[in-house]
C-alpha cells in the first residue's frame, strides 16, 4: 500500500503540471520503491532492471528497462523515471492492467507493484472515439437548421446549407453527340479504331478496316510483330520448298511418297493400276492370259478341266463345315453322338460336350454294393462303412435303410451320408437338399436308420458315391460300438437309388 501511494503521488505531481492543448507531454513515469529487504549490493553503483508484466505473478513480459544506479544505504530507496532511457510502449496502457517488477543485479526485490490509474492518461492522446459516443442530441447542440449539414470551412466544422442547381447544357465529344439544353439527348456515333471500334457500319467493312486493306489474292499473315495483308510465301508451305522459289504463284513440283504423295505426274492410261516395285509407285498394265487347266480337291470336282472347265460341289463333310449326308436324318446322325446302344435316351450337354442321357422313364433303379466284410465301427466322429453306390448321369433318389444293432448300451442319434471319397466324410457336392439319412438308437435294443438322399450327377459319366457313418450325438455315458453297420451281415440293410425326372 505504501509503495502504491508513493507511485500515485509522484505520478500526479508530474502530470498535473504538464502542459496541455497540443503541447508535447513528458512520456516518462516517476517511480520510487523502498527496499524492505537488503539487496545484493547497497551503497554502490549497480544494475537495476524494471519490467512491466500483465499479471501480479507470472504473466507476459511487455516492457523492460535497465539502469546503472547508486542505491542509498541510508534510505534504501530507489527513485527514477521509467522510460527515460527506453521509451514506454503507450499501447500497453490502452486495455490492460500492468505491474512493475524491480530487479537489483539478478535478484527480483519484493513483490511487483500495481500501476495506479494516473499513468494510463498517457494513452488518452491516442484514444479513439468510442462507439456510439457521437449522438444526434450532441450534434443538435451545434445549432443546425433544417436541411443543413456539417461542412468544413477550412478551420472547423459548422452547420451550413448545401447549395443546389439545375443542368442548363450538356456537350459531348465524338463519337458521342448531345442535343444540348436542360434535357439533352446523348447519342453514340460510329466508334473508330482509336476508340476501340472499327469505324465501319457493316461486318465486311469492319473486317476490311481491321485488316488494313483488301488487296486481291492476299491473306492475313503474322510477321512476328503484327498481322498484315501479305501474299503466300514459300516458307508457308515447307513441304514444297525444295521445288519452289518466290511467292505462291511459282509453287510447282511433285509431292513425293515421303510427303504423302505418289511421286507421279500422270494418272496413267485406261486399264492400268498403281503398283509398287518395292521402292516407288508406277502405273502398270495387268498381264493377260488363257486358262489351260483347272483341277479340284474333294468335295470340289472339275470336268473338262481345260479352257472351259465345269466345276461342281459334292457332299460336304463335317470337316469342311457340312454333315457328309444327303438326307435330314443322315445329317442329324452325322453330327450327333453315336446312337448305338442309346435307344430311348435324351440328348443333353454339360455346356461343352453333347451326350445321350437316360430319362427317368428308361432308367432302372440301382442297388448299392454293400460290403460283406465284417465291420465294427467305433469312431463316433466319422468312419467309412466300406459300402458304395455307382450312379449314372442324372438325378437320383437314394433310399437308405440300415439296422442299428444292440451291441452297445448307447442312447444316440446317428447320421450317415454319401461322400465323393473313401478318405473324407464330407458330403458330396452333388447332394441336393438334406445331406443325411439318420436314426435313433436307444439303450441295448435294435433300432433302424431310414432316410433318402437326392443325388444329381451332372457329369456325363457314371460316378461312385461312398457311404459314411459319422457325426453321432450321444445322450448317456457309454462305450460306442456298432457291429456290421452298413454291411450285408444284416438282412435289413439296403440302399437303392431310384431315377428321377430332371
Amino acid at each position: 500500500m505504501k509503495r502504491t501511494l508513493l507511485l500515485l503521488i509522484a505520478s500526479a505531481l508530474l502530470w498535473s503540471a504538464a502542459p496541455v492543448c497540443g503541447a508535447v507531454l513528458d512520456q516518462t513515469l516517476p517511480y520510487q520503491k523502498s527496499l524492505t529487504t537488503a539487496p545484493p549490493v547497497i551503497g554502490a553503483t549497480t544494475s537495476v532492471t524494471f519490467n512491466f508484466y500483465d499479471s501480479a505473478t507470472g504473466g507476459t513480459l511487455l516492457w523492460t528497462e535497465s539502469k546503472s544506479m547508486n542505491l542509498l544505504s541510508s534510505t534504501r530507496l530507489i527513485s527514477t523515471k521509467l522510460g527515460d532511457s527506453h521509451a514506454l510502449n503507450l499501447a500497453d496502457f490502452a486495455d490492460k492492467q500492468l505491474w512493475v517488477e524491480t530487479v537489483v543485479g539478478a535478484t527480483a526485490v519484493g513483490t511487483r507493484d500495481k500501476l495506479a490509474p494516473t499513468p494510463y492518461a498517457l494513452w488518452s492522446a491516442n484514444a479513439a472515439v468510442a462507439d456510439s459516443s457521437i449522438t444526434g442530441a450532441k450534434l443538435a447542440g451545434m445549432g443546425a437548421s433544417s436541411g443543413q449539414a456539417l461542412v468544413y470551412n477550412g478551420s472547423s466544422w459548422a452547420p451550413a446549407s448545401v447549395g443546389g442547381g439545375s443542368v442548363t447544357t450538356v456537350t459531348a465529344g465524338s463519337p458521342l453527340a448531345s442535343s444540348g439544353g436542360s434535357t439533352p439527348n446523348i447519342t453514340l456515333g460510329i466508334v473508330g479504331v482509336a476508340s476501340g471500334g472499327t469505324g465501319a457500319t457493316t461486318a465486311q467493312g469492319a473486317i476490311n478496316a481491321l485488316a488494313g486493306g483488301s488487296t486481291s489474292g492476299q491473306y492475313l499473315r503474322g510477321n512476328g510483330t503484327n498481322v498484315i495483308l501479305s501474299a503466300i510465301q514459300v516458307a508457308d508451305i515447307p513441304t514444297l520448298n525444295q521445288n519452289t522459289t518466290g511467292t505462291a504463284a511459282n509453287v510447282t513440283g511433285t509431292v513425293a511418297v515421303a510427303n504423302g504423295g505418289t511421286g507421279l505426274t500422270s494418272v496413267g492410261t485406261s486399264g492400268q493400276h498403281l503398283s509398287s516395285n518395292g521402292s516407288s509407285l508406277t502405273w502398270t498394265t495387268p498381264s493377260s492370259g488363257t486358262v489351260t487347266s483347272v483341277s479340284g480337291t474333294a468335295p470340289i470336282s472339275v470336268s473338262t478341266g481345260t479352257t472351259t472347265p465345269v466345276i461342281t460341289l459334292g457332299t460336304v463333310g463335317v470337316a469342311n463345315g457340312g454333315t457328309g449326308a444327303t438326307t435330314q436324318s443322315g445329317a442329324a446322325n452325322a453330327i450327333l453322338p453315336s446312337q448305338s446302344g442309346n435307344n430311348g435316351k435324351l440328348l443333353t450337354t454339360d455346356g461343352t460336350i453333347s451326350s445321350w442321357l437316360a430319362s427317368a422313364a428308361t432308367k432302372v433303379p440301382v442297388t448299392a454294393a454293400l460290403t460283406a466284410t465284417t465291420k465294427t465301427i467305433t469312431n463316433a466322429s466319422g468312419e467309412y462303412t466300406g459300402s458304395s453306390i455307382t450312379l449314372g448321369p442324372g438325378k437320383w433318389n437314394v433310399q437308405v435303410a440300415m439296422l442299428l444293432p444292440d451291441d452297445c448300451n448307447c442312447d444316440m442319434w446317428v447320421r450317415t451320408s454319401l461322400s465323393d471319397s473313401t478318405s473324407s466324410n464330407s458330403s458330396s457336392a452333388d447332394i441336393v437338399g438334406a445331406n443325411t439319412a439318420s436314426g435313433l438308437h436307444w439303450g441295448n435294443k435294435f433300432a433302424s436308420l431310414n432316410g433318402s438322399i437326392i443325388i444329381n450327377n451332372a457329369s456325363l459319366a457314371n460316378k461312385t458315391y461312398y457311404y459314411w457313418f459319422g457325426s453321432v450325438v450321444t445322450y448317456n455315458s457309454c462305450t460306442f460300438k456298432l457291429t456290421n453297420f452298413g454291411t450285408t451281415a444284416w438282412g435289413e440293410n439296403q440302399m437303392i437309388a431310384f431315377p428321377m425326372n430332371q
